[in-house]
């Protein structure tokens, strides 16, 4: 199975490597519902600074108001340090496309507030 692979020291290493964060630092219109977010990926105990390419989906009322974004990137793997294993090196490309799909739902403080107490 390819994931417990991904999770281990070979790839990932996610027992020594727990998260993987981005920060933005910049946000560029790019036209229509289009934009440009620049920011810092660190993965694997490296920080990069990469572009994601974002459309703005759009936004609904159905159970509160809702934003819907994707969000797309292609990064090097081996700038991250990533599965630098021989099988890994022959059977994976090293440009590796990161894709997210985010649903935002807006939530009044009051709603904030009573969701932080019953934690």
């Amino acid at each position: 199975m390819l994931v417990p692979h991904l999770r281990s020291a070979d790839f990932f290493d996610v027992k020594k490597y727990r998260t993987i964060t981005f920060m933005s630092t910049h946000v560029e219109h790019a036209g229509g519902q289009n934009y440009k977010v620049t920011g810092n990926l660190t993965m694997h105990g490296v920080t990069k600074l990469i572009t994601f390419d974002v459309a703005y989906r759009g936004q609904n009322a159905l159970k509160g108001v809702r934003t819907g974004l994707s969000a797309k990137a292609t990064i090097n793997r081996h700038d991250f340090g990533l599965g630098q294993g021989v099988a890994v090196r022959v059977a994976a490309s090293s440009m590796v496309t990161i894709e997210i799909g985010l649903e935002a739902i807006q939530q009044s403080v009051e709603v904030r507030q009573a969701a932080a107490i019953t934690k």
